[in-house]
């Protein structure tokens, strides 16, 4: 039997499978995309969520309120400073049409080959200097969590960028200090509802195939 004609496509597997890879700090997810803007470019909306635990406050993540990477006990000046998230390896990336698209308010956008990475997770992130990395980055007031924010967009000549690595910082409510995080960035996963259409054309999808062997 030809198994091509039961393949699914990668980011729907995985928003089916992939876990959610961390509690706290900011938590960046893919909202839509990719749609198709013509021409080979596509569009993707992510969405930044700050539990219950944070809060964005770029001020306390731009003193000495970040862990040595040496010694998680000791309080070293944060470096690199600010509240932020990034995107890393974004194949494809359309800088220009990504840095002029609209922002939520207080967020800012920049492209680096590597980084930027939160000091004790260095090395630790898949970061590959030949493809750009996108960070959002926050300067305005600080907000309380729990929040999601969304609206991050990112434009790629890449139609599969569903899946990626992320890495974040922000700031801890209980104490001041600041949380760093990284994991995969999730998708979002189907309503049951959905998960049992998904099922019916699995089936649907093995039926027509065995027939097409006959």
């Amino acid at each position: 039997m030809d198994t091509s004609m039961l393949r699914l496509p990668v980011t729907l597997v995985a928003s089916l499978v992939l876990p959610f890879c961390a509690s706290a700090s900011i938590i960046p997810e893919l909202q839509s995309g990719p749609v198709s803007l013509g021409g080979g470019n596509f569009l993707y909306v992510y969405q930044a969520t700050v539990s219950d635990l944070e809060r964005l406050d770029p001020t306390a993540t731009a003193g000495v309120t970040c862990a040595s990477p040496s010694s998680p006990v000791t309080l070293t000046q944060c470096n690199p400073k600010g509240t932020f998230f990034t995107i890393y390896d974004v194949d494809g990336l359309n800088m220009s049409a990504t840095m002029a698209s609209s922002l939520p308010a207080g967020w800012g956008v920049s492209f680096n080959s590597v980084g930027l990475t939160p000091s004790t997770l260095t090395g630790n992130v898949p970061d590959d200097p030949s493809t750009f990395n996108v960070t959002f980055k926050y300067t305005g007031p600080v907000v309380q969590g729990p929040v999601t924010i969304t609206g991050f967009d990112v434009f790629s000549s890449d139609s599969d960028l569903a899946l990626g690595f992320f890495s974040s910082q922000a700031t801890e409510k209980a104490n001041g200090l600041t949380h760093q995080e990284d994991g995969f960035i999730s998708v979002p996963v189907p309503e049951p509802a959905s998960l049992a259409l998904i099922g019916v054309g699995l089936i649907g999808l093995a039926i027509a195939g065995k027939r097409f062997q006959r």
